[in-house]
């Protein structure tokens, strides 16, 4: 096993006091969000686009969708 290293903190540092004032801040978003998903689920459903709305991102993906060949017609094409 590898030698591990112990290092003293020293006083908090920039980064975790900008981390310390997120935190409730992400957390409390995350309660206004399950909040406003209990009161109205449709609103915050991004597959409800009503036909009024000025601009969206239509993304139309056919993911594991293939033209199957039967077995038959590849040995064929193979000869």
């Amino acid at each position: 096993s590898a030698d591990r290293k112990t290092f003293r903190m020293e006083a908090p540092s920039d980064l975790l006091s900008r981390l310390q004032a997120f935190l409730p801040q992400i957390a409390e978003a995350n309660n206004k969000l399950e909040a406003d998903s209990a009161a109205d689920p449709d609103k915050l459903n991004i597959e409800n686009v009503g036909e009024d709305e000025a601009q969206y991102i239509e993304m139309d993906l056919g993911l594991g969708v293939f033209d199957m060949k039967p077995k038959s017609e590849s040995k064929n094409s193979s000869e």
